[in-house]
Formats: C-alpha cells, sequence, structure tokens
C-alpha cells in the first residue's frame, strides 16, 4: 500500500522568518522565535514571549512537554517544561569568565 500524502502551505507573519520548527502534536511550534504556533488550518497564534538571548535551535521531547532551546555552536541552552523556563545553562566557559571578573 502506497502512503498517501496531503500538501499544506503555511504563511509566516509578515517580517518573520521560522527559525526552530518543531512538531507539538498537528502543530508546528517556533519556540526559538518565542512559541508562534502554524495550526494546519493556516491560522498563526502569536508569540507569547521574547526570549532575549540568541538561540538557533530547539527539540522537543516526544510529548511535546520538554523544549531545550540552544545555540548550536555555543554553550547557553533554556529548558521549559510546557513552555515555562525551568533551567538556564551557561556551560563551562561563561562560568570561568564571570568568576574571572569577580577576582
Amino acid at each position: 500500500m502506497t502512503p498517501t500524502f496531503r500538501e499544506t502551505v503555511l504563511q509566516c507573519e509578515h517580517g518573520i522568518t521560522p527559525q526552530s520548527i518543531v512538531w507539538h502534536g498537528d502543530t508546528l511550534v517556533d519556540w526559538v522565535a518565542g512559541g508562534i504556533r502554524y495550526l494546519l488550518t493556516g491560522e498563526i497564534e502569536p508569540r507569547h514571549v521574547s526570549y532575549a538571548y540568541r538561540f538557533d535551535d530547539a527539540i522537543t521531547s516526544p510529548s511535546g512537554r520538554w523544549v531545550l532551546l540552544f545555540e548550536r555552536l555555543g554553550t547557553k541552552a533554556l529548558l521549559l517544561d510546557s513552555g515555562k523556563i525551568v533551567r538556564w545553562r551557561a556551560g563551562n566557559v561563561d562560568n570561568e569568565r564571570s568568576s574571572q571578573r569577580n577576582r
């Protein structure tokens, strides 16, 4: 049996380029852009937050509950539980820099 596919074209908000699209059920979510949701009906639910850091990628748990925002080539990460911040990770390099400034 050959699977059938349906193409759906979703329009992005004017001036916003998707940065990290991940599936959450039947919805595409751009967590790096603050949680913009692209529904398969073509509707767009606006962002809920604006992260102050330059995260450029995101991964989600299979359930969609946990989301990790991170820098692909960096040491920073942000862990979200159902969209709420749980933990911020700043890597060893930043910890060393901050301790050197305090000396």
